[in-house]
């Protein structure tokens, strides 16, 4: 940069710094016109309008951790009686404005940068006023969606009593873990995924540098002690409800031992009832003492003691089919 800022360089490049202003004024332009575009895409999913193509789109991008409260009957109601502002509620708006926010933020950043570059190398260029005109306004712009954005987000939060927008902390009582009978002993995580959203939503508000008011941060900031356990455990299970479709038919009876300490240990975070059902049905009995959402770090051990078990399992399967081979 100091090379090109030299007089006699500058002179000798004046044909190409030419067509880089020429060049750097529509891509400020396409900045400003990306993020409008994104915003307007953020605000038609929020009230449901967008197509059936995209929200499949968006629902493969939540995160890893089951929203058992957005059920299809759910999500459907949703959309007929949404309004605006949104209650936040749907896993693919939370998508949409963390995308969007790493977009504005992506872009306060190149629109930096372009400044940088304009009055170092290209000041004294004809036209270098209107590129700097034309920045500012794409400043403001950006920054009038992100302001926007935030104050109806700070908005939904504080519209329910929990100042999470309507997602549901789980109960110190809930359980963990569940198989679930109906999906053929699939394991399930009860915990929202769209809390897990909020929370980067409201890191990526603080890393542009708004104000979050304490009452959302505090209530936001409860979630995040069970972060990690969450987003473990619903990896857990995700890799769980794929192994069965892993395991040969004649590998189950060498596979008994592992599976069984691993649904020991998986007992622990499910409810009391779950188990009396599961050992009505043959499974083992379930370890004590339980584990809820009540005590993070218990539930951190479980986390891990779980995932422990579940690797041992997966181990020995691998090895198992490695020796078939």
């Amino acid at each position: 940069m100091a090379l090109l800022s030299r007089p006699g360089v500058q002179r000798n490049l004046r044909l190409e710094r030419e067509k880089a202003l020429s060049d750097i004024r529509v891509y400020v332009h396409h900045i400003a016109v990306d993020v409008g575009r994104q915003f307007l895409k953020c605000r038609e999913v929020k009230l449901g309008k967008t197509s059936t193509e995209e929200k499949r789109h968006e629902q493969q991008r939540r995160p890893s951790v089951n929203d058992e409260t957005d059920s299809e009957e759910d999500r459907d109601s949703e959309e007929e009686n949404s309004s605006w502002p949104p209650t936040y509620s749907f896993s693919s708006s939370r998508t949409v404005t963390a995308d969007l926010l790493r977009n504005i933020r992506k872009s306060r950043k190149s629109l930096k940068n372009v400044r940088d570059v304009t009055e170092t190398f290209l000041k004294d260029l004809r036209g270098s006023g209107s590129l700097r005109a034309e920045l500012e306004e794409a400043e403001k712009t950006v920054e009038g969606f992100g302001k926007q954005l935030f104050q109806e987000w700070c908005a939904a939060c504080t519209a329910t009593a929990t100042t999470t927008g309507g997602c549901p902390l789980p109960s110190v009582d809930d359980p963990v873990l569940s198989f679930d009978d109906a999906r053929g002993g699939a394991l399930r995580l009860h915990f929202s995924s769209s809390l897990l959203q909020l929370v980067d939503e409201l890191r990526l508000f603080d890393a542009l540098g708004y104000q979050v008011p304490l009452r959302i941060r505090q209530s936001v900031e409860v979630v995040v002690e069970y972060h990690k356990s969450a987003v473990l455990l619903q990896q857990v299970c995700d890799y769980y409800n794929s192994l069965n479709e892993e395991i040969l038919e004649f590998h189950k009876p060498l596979l008994l031992r592992e599976a069984v300490e691993f649904e020991k240990t998986v007992q622990r975070g499910c409810s009391q009832k779950a188990v009396s059902d599961r050992e009505q049905k043959g499974s083992s009995a379930a370890l004590h003492p339980r584990v809820t959402w009540g005590d993070v770090k218990t539930l951190e051990d479980f986390a891990i003691e779980v995932e422990e078990k579940f690797l041992r399992l997966q181990k020995k399967n691998r090895q198992l089919q490695r020796d078939h081979e």
